[in-house]
């Protein structure tokens, strides 16, 4: 089976199904996707997604810091004492 994705920005309002895999579900509460992939920190939705700040926020609250990886690449979160 193969899976027409729409190809993602990360600068744009879109959300990437395509880096949440397999593993990614809806929240049966709320009915939303995941912000960050659990196992790689990925940030899933662009930077012009309606609930973006919403994830940027609890993340910042949580005590993790997010970044771009390369000039075109995507967002990634990392815990803050990650950082050296």
């Amino acid at each position: 089976m193969t899976r027409n994705l729409i190809p993602f920005d990360s600068e744009g309002k879109g959300y990437d199904y395509g880096g949440a895999g397999f593993s990614v579900t809806r929240n049966p509460v709320t009915k939303k996707m995941r912000s960050r992939n659990p196992r790689t920190g990925q940030m899933l939705k662009g930077q012009k997604h309606e609930t973006a700040i919403l994830s940027r926020l609890a993340d910042d609250k949580a005590g993790y810091i997010q970044g771009k990886l390369f000039p075109k690449g995507k967002y990634y979160s990392v815990k803050r004492k990650e950082i050296k």
